[in-house]
């Protein structure tokens, strides 16, 4: 299931893209710090969620909506990606750091 499904009808393209982009950004710092096993871990816990869990969708008018991560969504994924590219923090305390992250913010 993608973030998309729930809300086809959505017509906010930027908010999708910026979606997209904070994951992507997201996975791809956790793959460049090898931290595959943490990325695994993280789709497994957060986006493999049901989509209305993570972002919400602001109806504006018949066919025109706003979709942005739920703030606390957005704010673990941009601590992840500050996590993982932290220069020098070894593999397994950024492991932990995240695991602890996702741990405090329910996931």
């Amino acid at each position: 299931m993608g973030l998309r499904d729930d809300h086809q009808q959505a017509s906010d393209t930027q908010g999708w893209k910026r979606l997209e982009q904070i994951a992507l950004a997201t996975m791809a710092a956790l793959e460049q710090a090898g931290l595959t096993d943490v990325r695994l871990e993280l789709n497994g816990r957060v986006f493999e969620r049901d989509p209305t869990d993570l972002h919400e969708v602001h109806d504006l008018g018949p066919g025109v909506a706003i979709v942005e991560f739920k703030p606390f969504v957005e704010l673990l994924l941009l601590d992840i990606q500050a996590t993982a590219r932290h220069e020098i923090l070894p593999a397994e305390a950024k492991r932990a750091r995240i695991r602890w992250t996702m741990e405090m913010a329910g996931f």
